[in-house]
């Protein structure tokens, strides 16, 4: 059989995953499996390490993150779980979990909520009460220096910037709620008791006086008041963006607008249908847009004043079938803004017991690229308060993300997969005999592992894992099992190191071709 030298093949592969297509389809289009690498500037790169905000540690699991600066300028981080409510500041993490007003939620979701869920009488008629069947989340604002804070299905709390004192109930405000947003003037309450019978509505919305949290009387000398929403499902969470609130419901979505005179202080206005909200945390903004994941498990983005898009992934089929039943509600999703990146945590089935956030896919807006990996965060918020991004674990630990190129001082760990693509077209098997390394920026020693077949349904052969040190220039690809040779091949890239990072070039191979005709 006649063999003929090809030099300086390149294998270029497109940024961003590709996980809902055969690998052979994928080709050199993308990655089919990555973990912990990202699509960034027209290319792929591991993302970075993570370092200990604090080495206190809180108890319960983190629903719900805030970050703001009191008027000394000092940072403080608010940590909402289902047990407490706690808050770091100066170094120092302090519990300040109301003393009364205050009840332990759940930990886990327990099925979908309605009618005959929870305690006898609990809710009312087709509807459940608010913390029936949920995992308990939070939401918190920022009032002068204040930190305001709401466990869902409870009171509104206010925390008045002492660790020695504890958070305490906001007289008059609604006894029940399930979220809360915080303007610089006024609280408003989402899914709370209606302001006349004192009765839960999963659809009301009230909120209170400018400059007075504790007026929440409507008259016609204030702008306290109280709107209910004519539309199907019960209010999840309300996101400001620009001028305009946007409201979500389990259904769809409202938007809220001010008009500031007593009597008429905001204007409701249906925008959508079929788009609500999965879970509370669910949505996160990035400029001024808007990314959230619905209750059937679709991803959607919204521009300020514009209509809801649904975004399509190359991933969403894995994230569909793999997110744990019934924990939607505890998606948690964050932008990264160095990355113009828009992230979404979620349980996944695969991973232990499936009941806590154990992976996350990302969406590059820019390039409109997606990326993903395995990562145990319950709650994260994006840099800005705070130096990089800071998120929480499920044992109640917290971590600066995107900080040194370790996992807390230990080996951290990425991976990624190509689809399987041709060496050489027309070639029926092809010998791969060097590979000259491009990477920029390395740090750590690189695996590869090669997965050869001779058909796109064929017979996997897999050579290696080859290891490549930062010195190499070249690779001698023979094993004991000689040359990878085959039709056509797939690139597993790995690391497990400390530090770890580096970012992908143009990868090229050596190679002797065996044969003509592909079969």
């Amino acid at each position: 059989m006649s063999t003929r030298e090809l030099t300086a093949v390149a294998v270029n592969v497109q940024p961003g995953l590709i996980a809902d297509e055969t690998a052979f389809r994928v080709g050199q289009a993308g990655w089919t499996e990555v973990n912990g690498v990202r699509p960034f500037r027209a290319g792929m790169e591991t993302c970075r390490g993570f370092e200990f905000y604090t080495t206190s540690q809180f108890s319960g699991v983190c629903r719900g993150l805030f970050a703001w600066r009191d008027n000394d300028a000092l940072t403080n981080l608010a940590i909402g779980t289902h047990t407490g409510l706690y808050v770091e500041v100066g170094g120092l993490l302090a519990d300040i979990t109301p003393a009364s007003g205050f009840t332990a939620g759940n930990q886990h979701g327990y099925g979908a909520a309605g009618y005959g869920t929870g305690a006898y009488s609990s809710g009312g008629y087709s509807s459940p009460g608010s913390s029936d069947a949920f995992p308990l989340t939070w939401s918190f604002g920022q009032y002068g220096e204040w930190l305001i804070a709401n466990p869902r299905g409870q009171g509104i709390f206010r925390w008045q910037n002492d660790t020695a004192t504890d958070a305490a109930l906001i007289s008059n405000a609604p006894d029940e709620c399930d979220s809360i947003l915080v303007t610089d003037r006024h609280i408003i309450a989402y899914g709370c008791s209606e302001e006349i019978s004192g009765d839960y509505n999963p659809r009301c919305i009230r909120w209170c006086d400018f400059e007075d949290i504790t007026d929440w009387t409507t008259a016609t000398t204030n702008n306290a008041g109280e709107f209910i929403l004519d539309n199907a499902g019960r209010i999840v969470r309300a996101v400001q963006i620009g001028s305009i609130i946007y409201v979500w419901t389990t259904d769809g979505l409202y938007s809220q607008q001010y008009l500031g005179q007593p009597g008429a202080t905001y204007f409701f206005d249906l925008v959508a249908t079929g788009c609500g909200l999965a879970g509370p945390n669910a949505v996160t903004t990035l400029g001024q847009t808007v990314y959230w994941m619905s209750p059937d498990k679709k991803l959607w983005q919204m521009s300020m004043g514009m209509a809801p898009m649904r975004l399509i992934s190359p991933a969403a089929r894995e994230v569909a079938d793999n997110l744990s039943p019934v924990q939607e509600e505890k998606v948690y999703a964050v932008s990264r803004t160095e990355y113009n990146e828009a992230r979404f945590y979620y349980p996944d089935a695969r991973d232990g017991d499936g009941l806590e956030c154990s992976r996350y896919i990302t969406y590059n807006v820019m390039e409109k690229r997606w990326g993903g990996g395995l990562k145990a965060r319950t709650a994260e918020i994006d840099q800005s308060t705070t130096p990089y991004p800071v998120a929480t674990d499920p044992d109640g630990k917290i971590y600066y993300e995107e900080k040194g190129f370790t996992a807390n001082g230990a080996a951290l760990e990425w991976s990624c997969r190509t689809g399987f693509f041709y060496i050489a077209e027309g070639a029926r098997a092809i010998s791969l005999r060097r590979l000259w390394p491009d990477f920029d920026d390395r740090q750590g020693i690189v695996s590869l592992t090669l997965r050869a077949r001779m058909e796109p349904g064929g017979e996997e052969t897999t050579y290696g894992p080859y290891t490549i040190r930062p010195t190499d220039t070249v690779v001698d690809l023979g094993t004991e099992q000689g040359l990878p040779t085959a039709a056509m091949f797939a690139m597993e890239w790995s690391a497990s190191a400390a530090p770890t990072f580096l970012r992908f070039g143009k990868i090229t191979f050596n190679a002797v071709a065996r044969g003509r005709g592909i079969r």
